[in-house]
């Protein structure tokens, strides 16, 4: 009787821990490369699947570019005159926001880029 109850005990645990293995999530993930960067650095996503970040070619101190991921495409973000540029968001419109540095002993400062043309804060971050 005991053997017959270890048995069912043993049993039991073994059809939970892999109903629990099954009820695990799959996750799919996907390499972003920037064509011609060393570094690429995804800093968000929205709903649409547009994913904004930075990338660098890590040969100068100051040479990072923001970036657009939106339909298999990259597209390029800096703003004018700036040392870097740095994509942090974008919200379900395609706004996208972020940081600059303009130039040594220069400030950071915010920026939004809607629709094609970009607002620079006057402000340092």
């Amino acid at each position: 009787m005991k053997q017959l109850l270890c048995g069912f005990v043993s049993l039991s645990l073994v059809l939970a821990l892999s109903g629990e293995a099954q009820a695990q999530p799959a996750y799919t993930y996907s390499t972003l490369d920037v064509p011609g960067y060393y570094i690429t650095l995804a800093a968000s996503v929205n709903d649409a699947g547009q994913i904004v970040g930075y990338s660098s070619t890590f040969l100068a101190p100051s040479n990072r570019h923001g970036f657009l991921y939106s339909g298999g495409t990259y597209t390029t973000i800096d703003v004018p005159g700036a040392v870097d540029t740095l994509a942090n968001g974008i919200n379900a419109s395609g706004q996208i926001v972020g940081r600059y540095d303009g130039g040594l002993f220069g400030a950071i400062h915010g920026f939004l880029l809607s629709g094609g043309s970009s607002r620079r804060s006057t402000y340092p971050v």
